[in-house]
């Protein structure tokens, strides 16, 4: 006898069939209720449908301030299922920002939102959609990998418009140049139906 133990036959059930245990390694992959990752950023998901948790890996993500001035700059990352209610539980994120020798030792907001910064004229982000989701603190655009956990927020993603997540980055920069982002981002998040 195994640990198991054993199985009478039933004098009630019918039609019933045993095949053993049901073993995986690793979490389950799932093509339900998918956002798409946007150019450049690789998404993998995991969970059963209705929650996920979405890493997303990219290494080559360039911002560009245009001069010496007060610039706010935003870039998609991903962008969730149109027409669902979201209920984000948690991010982890680990990131590494790469500046050009004129604006390495500048020192800008950086954050994850759900609006974007692009185009904007201000020395930092808005304090609100703009870094809605989290923000990582940056002493100089040198490459350290910072790292930050942060949640949970809830969305709602509208009836026609999905729900995005941007990275954000604003400052008061010191001359025009590059920044290269590269990292991982893990979204833990619920899909709680369809808003439409």
């Amino acid at each position: 006898m195994t640990s198991l133990g054993y199985i009478q036959k039933s004098t009630t059930l019918n039609n019933v069939e045993i095949t053993g245990e049901q073993k995986t390694s690793g979490y389950p992959v799932t093509d339900l209720n998918l956002g798409t990752a946007a150019d450049g950023v690789t998404a993998v998901e995991t969970g059963d449908g209705r929650h996920h948790v979405t890493t997303l890996t990219f290494s080559g993500i360039v911002q560009s301030p245009a001069s010496a001035a007060a610039l706010g700059y935003g870039s998609l990352l991903y962008t969730f299922p149109a027409n669902r209610y979201l209920n984000m539980t948690s991010a982890v994120i680990e990131l590494a920002s790469t500046g050009s020798a004129p604006i390495v030792g500048d020192t800008p907001e950086i954050a994850l939102g759900t609006a974007t910064a692009e185009s904007g004229t201000s020395p930092t982000l808005d304090g609100g959609t703009q870094e809605d989701i989290a923000t990582v603190s940056v002493d100089a655009c040198d490459g350290t990998v910072r790292k930050r956990v942060t949640g949970p927020a809830a969305y709602a993603t509208g009836y026609s418009a999905s729900q995005s997540v941007y990275l954000n980055m604003a400052d008061t920069w010191a001359a025009a140049g590059t920044v290269t982002h590269a990292g991982t981002i893990t979204l833990n998040w619920t899909d709680l139906g369809s808003s439409a």
